[in-house]
């Protein structure tokens, strides 16, 4: 009869972690604990009704995207940084190829940024203001279309 090796039987005990482990687990858990108090402390105060009635909230006033900077920009609400940026770059490419200095004469024009689409623009337009068409522009249009019909012959 042969007899079979008898192989080691492995501790039964219910901590599996040795001493470094445990010291180690202890050390991170207490870096982690400080670094969230650290992070609890620095937060800014919450808003409540009272910090609400000493400061007043109000909104911007309206903005011409042809010559708002990024700090007005971004003082918009639903316009972020990002987005304010590329307005801004959009503009600063453009320029050279406009005649008079404007790049967005219309709301619609904004859409051509990347990034800002209807559904944007229709939140942004009560905070931006385009330029007016002048006055003088608009009466030569409309004394040439009298000309133009004026000299209109009707064929009978």
């Amino acid at each position: 009869m042969t007899s079979t090796p008898q192989l080691p039987t492995p501790p039964t005990s219910t901590n599996t972690f040795t001493r470094s482990h445990r010291i180690a687990f202890a050390i991170l858990t207490s870096l982690l604990f400080v670094f969230l108090l650290v992070q609890y402390l620095r937060r800014p105060v919450p808003l409540d009704e009272r910090v609400m009635m000493q400061t007043p909230f109000t909104l911007p006033s309206r903005v011409d995207p042809n010559t708002a900077t990024l700090q007005e920009l971004t003082r918009i609400p639903h316009l972020a940084e990002g987005l304010a940026k590329k307005i801004i770059d959009y503009r600063t490419a453009r320029l050279p190829l406009t005649s008079d200095g404007i790049v967005f004469r219309q709301p619609v024009d904004l859409t051509h940024v990347s990034g800002l689409g209807q559904k944007t623009l229709d939140l942004l337009l009560a905070y931006l203001e385009f330029p007016e068409e002048p006055e003088e522009s608009n009466n030569e249009i409309r004394n040439s279309n009298d000309e133009s019909n004026s000299n209109v012959q009707t064929f009978k």
